[in-house]
């Protein structure tokens, strides 16, 4: 593998968020809405160099989510048929990038918007594993959280039509269990915001 091989990001903005009561997206946290530290977070890491470009999933292109998109310097993708399930959101985000990406050699890494606390370490850390070993798909595994699923994750190009088959709210939990899925090790906890109660608790420190 190529330590060139470019990382393309893909952060999901196109939920319901029902579990939340609104849109928690744009819900404050901080300074920032929710959809806004993600956003700081992984541009940061394409200046770094770390990912290729930065792409946002939304509902509509009018949506606030795409303004905050458009404001930070990444591309808006518009899921028409999000509704139908959180696959179809992936789906539109893979397409997209398949389109300029390399047909070989090339990664999408599979971000939740919903997730303010995503460190940029971690980020580095996904990416480089995969460009060591080459594996179809990297997650990492929370010191903090263990046993639970963590985020981001890093789909290699080879995959992406199988992952686009997917069907209404399958997320890549099953799919990944079917596949051969490297772990690595990152300190901390998964950083995610479910209910409201989740922000006035939201460490914002960790966001770094």
């Amino acid at each position: 593998m190529s330590p060139v091989s470019p990382v393309f990001a893909i952060i999901l903005a196109a939920g319901r968020s029902s579990r939340f009561g609104g849109d928690k997206l744009i819900a404050p946290l901080g300074r920032r809405p929710v959809l806004g530290h993600v956003l700081d977070t992984v541009t940061a890491s394409a200046r770094d160099g770390i990912l290729r470009a930065v792409y946002l999933v939304t509902r509509n292109d009018a949506d606030p989510e795409a303004a905050l998109a458009r404001e930070a310097g990444a591309i808006v993708v518009v899921a028409e048929r999000a509704g139908e399930g959180l696959a179809l959101s992936l789906r539109a985000g893979l397409d997209r990038v398949a389109s300029s990406a390399p047909a070989s050699g090339a990664a999408a890494l599979i971000v939740l918007g919903d997730q303010p606390g995503l460190r940029r370490d971690v980020i580095a850390e996904v990416v480089r594993r995969w460009r060591a070993t080459g594996a179809v798909a990297v997650r990492p595994e929370y010191a903090g959280s263990p046993g639970e699923p963590g985020h981001p994750v890093l789909l290699d190009r080879r995959i992406w039509p199988e992952v686009a088959r997917l069907e209404g709210d399958a997320g890549l939990g099953g799919f990944l269990r079917r596949n051969a899925l490297e772990l690595v090790q990152v300190p901390g906890r998964n950083p995610d915001i479910d209910v409201p109660a989740d922000l006035a608790e939201f460490p914002l420190e960790e966001n770094a």
